[in-house]
């Protein structure tokens, strides 16, 4: 399962026509729809609603099924944070969410950001447009 990022939703909803090629593709070898979790839905719908655009970042959002963030995820999350301040690699809290909830689901994190490289068992996909 392919599992989006904020900053990849962000390029989907600008119309990034290479960001949308490149989507399609992955989508085309997996059997299962590209999904979001949580932490991104809720990321995603505050950037829309400081916009004041909360109807269209609900529509747009709505295209994509959400992991929700239970016990699994949770308990990923408490163990990944400790490691990475441990190691002295802290990454962003939403992020170390998301992180937690790709790792819990079995997917592959499809993300921009290179920091998701630090998160020990995470697959990541980091597309070149």
């Amino acid at each position: 399962m392919i599992v989006l990022d904020t900053d990849v939703l962000i390029e989907l909803e600008r119309e990034n026509e290479q960001a949308w090629e490149g989507l399609n593709r992955l989508r085309q070898a997996q059997v299962e729809p590209a999904v979001i979790t949580a932490p991104v839905f809720a990321e995603s719908l505050f950037g829309f609603i400081v916009k004041g655009r909360r109807q269209e970042g609900e529509d747009f959002l709505s295209a994509f099924p959400v992991i929700p963030f239970e016990q699994e995820s949770a308990a990923r999350f408490a163990e990944l944070r400790h490691a990475l301040e441990k190691r002295g690699t802290p990454i962003p809290l939403f992020d170390v969410l998301t992180a937690s909830s790709v790792l819990a689901a079995g997917g592959t994190l499809l993300s921009r950001d290179r920091h998701f490289a630090q998160v020990p068992g995470l697959r990541l996909i980091r597309p070149s447009w």
